[in-house]
């Protein structure tokens, strides 16, 4: 793990490059499987020609088998600002690979002539059926070289912070792709934590794993979770070590009937991280320590739960809650967290209930809510306090557990003056919904943002532009269902949006709302 202060570093400041060696290198390695009931593909969109004016990039996509051996390996070069997708099923076929059944890895390799900065790319694994769509960005990617792996590992820690359930035959998974050398004895050491606190460790042990090797692990077919997790969701905690390779894990849940798909990312335990690094500023007067806006779905049946997870930084702080509508009208507010300690148990917070105090009754249309972080104890608060946005549609079908974490303020920030996010519109799904939020750490936060949104697609180089303006701490909503000028632009297929803001601290989430009651989801660039 490296500290959050290190990748500010990398990614803000222009003089960092002079103390590193540039990355021409991005990539991206994704566990994937393709059968009757699930497909996988990989979508991206050419921001390099838009974010960075580099002209060219040399695209590598290869996809290998279950046990690491190559099946087939490509190279294109990308000129063109475009929405992409690369369909594991277009692979096989071309390949030639005649099973029906396909568990393996999916690698996708950027190269520039320009220094690239950020060694992750913004690519997008999506699971998808006849009844779920699920996403999670990049999350396991391949070092670069030694320097790379050294920046990265400096730091040894655990991975968790989502959520595990048996509940309506739920079966929860974590997958990995092994580094390009060969494990002789990996063992996996995991710590379970469910509803109530309580614990459960086990080891699993998988032996000789070879170079490129995919795993997908199912720990309620090896050991009997139901009387600890008690049909309720729970978490994880994996000590594990991937040589070569950045150790984050593809994980989920499965459900049986309907078959359907819910995968997001692990991310660090940080409770042994207490190094200066691991922590936040003090306190300034005009800021709260950290914030974070999110969409709030609680009309109907739909849901939306906040999971904090028991990863934190030692340290003490309250977690506040401010109600807004999408316009920017201020509800209601209230606390979720007098006293927040990183080694408080597994706690997740139901909102409608939350939100019925302030307006009596259920919404009728989608709200936002804003998170603030206060430290309560001596020291700041953590660098990182990671967080999961779950949205259900139906109590009994599998929801998203959107991995984010709030933004600690920033005085850097103060200096720009524009920002540049970008996300996926799937116009392929019966119902997607993206959020553009606006709001900041800043205590008395008063900026309207003036946006302008410019939409790709994969067919050609023709670009829809929109400018909006969002209110403080609003946000401004596509809905593929009513967005009858997006549905006839994308016709049906990926598409993507850039955001070009005036805040820093500008945030985007998207949901996939299917039909058959599931959930998937995540945020935006």
């Amino acid at each position: 793990m490296r500290s959050y202060w290190d990748h500010l570093e990398e990614t803000t400041k222009k003089e960092s490059l002079n103390k590193k060696e540039p990355a021409f290198r991005a990539s991206a390695i994704f566990p994937v499987m393709q059968s009757p009931l699930i497909q996988s593909r990989v979508l991206f969109f050419g921001y390099w020609m838009v974010k960075r004016n580099i002209p060219a990039i040399g695209f590598v996509k290869t996809l290998r088998r279950k046990d690491g051996t190559l099946l087939s390996r490509t190279f294109s070069l990308i000129t063109e600002p475009r929405a992409f997708r690369v369909e594991v099923k277009d692979i096989l076929e071309e390949s030639e690979y005649g099973e029906e059944l396909f568990e393996g890895s999916l690698e996708l390799e950027f190269f520039s002539s320009m220094p690239l900065v950020f060694p992750f790319p913004a690519t997008t694994v999506n699971y998808y059926g006849a009844d779920f769509s699920t996403f999670v960005h990049t999350a396991e990617r391949i070092f670069n070289n030694y320097e790379d792996y050294q920046a990265n590992t400096v730091t040894k820690v655990a991975e968790s912070g989502f959520n595990i359930t048996l509940a309506n035959g739920g079966n929860p998974f974590f997958a990995f792709v092994n580094g390009p050398k060969e494990d002789k004895d990996k063992n996996i050491k995991a710590t379970f934590i469910n509803a109530n606190g309580n614990i459960q460790e086990n080891l699993f042990r998988l032996g000789k794993v070879a170079p490129y090797e995919t795993k997908f692990i199912y720990p309620a077919k090896e050991i009997d979770l139901a009387p600890f997790l008690k049909n309720e969701i729970g978490t994880l905690k994996l000590n594990f070590d991937i040589e070569w390779a950045f150790p984050r894990l593809l994980v989920g849940n499965f459900q049986d009937i309907p078959f359907i798909a819910s995968i997001t990312h692990s991310y660090y335990d940080c409770t042994t991280a207490t190094s200066k690094k691991d922590y936040w500023l003090d306190s300034e007067e005009k800021w709260h320590d950290a914030s974070l806006i999110l969409p709030l779905l609680i009309e109907d049946d739909l849901e939306t739960t906040l999971s904090f997870y028991p990863i934190y930084t030692p340290s003490q702080f309250s977690i506040d809650a401010e109600i807004y509508t999408l316009n920017g009208t201020l509800i209601g507010k209230g606390k979720l967290f007098e006293n927040l300690e990183s080694e408080s148990q597994f706690k997740r917070f139901p909102m409608k209930n939350f939100v019925r105090n302030f307006l009596g009754k259920d919404p009728i249309e989608p709200l936002s809510i804003r998170l603030i972080a206060t430290k309560t104890g001596k020291d700041p608060i953590p660098s990182r306090i990671k967080i999961a946005l779950d949205v259900t549609q139906k109590k009994e079908i599998l929801g998203c557990n959107i991995c984010t974490n709030l933004q600690p303020f920033n005085p850097d920030f103060e200096k720009k003056n524009k920002s540049f996010r970008w996300a996926p519109l799937v116009f392929d799904t019966p119902h997607f919904c993206l959020f553009i939020m606006n709001s900041s750490p800043e205590k008395d936060y008063k900026k309207s943002d003036k946006i302008l949104l410019q939409f790709y697609r994969e067919s050609d180089l023709e670009i829809l532009r929109k400018e909006i303006e969002i209110p403080p701490h609003g946000a401004f909503l596509i809905d593929t269902t009513k967005s009858e000028d997006l549905e006839a632009f994308f016709q049906g297929k990926t598409g993507w949006v850039t955001v070009e803001s005036g805040n820093p601290y500008l945030v985007t989430y998207y949901l996939a709302l299917h039909p058959s009651g599931a959930v998937g989801g995540d945020h935006g660039y």
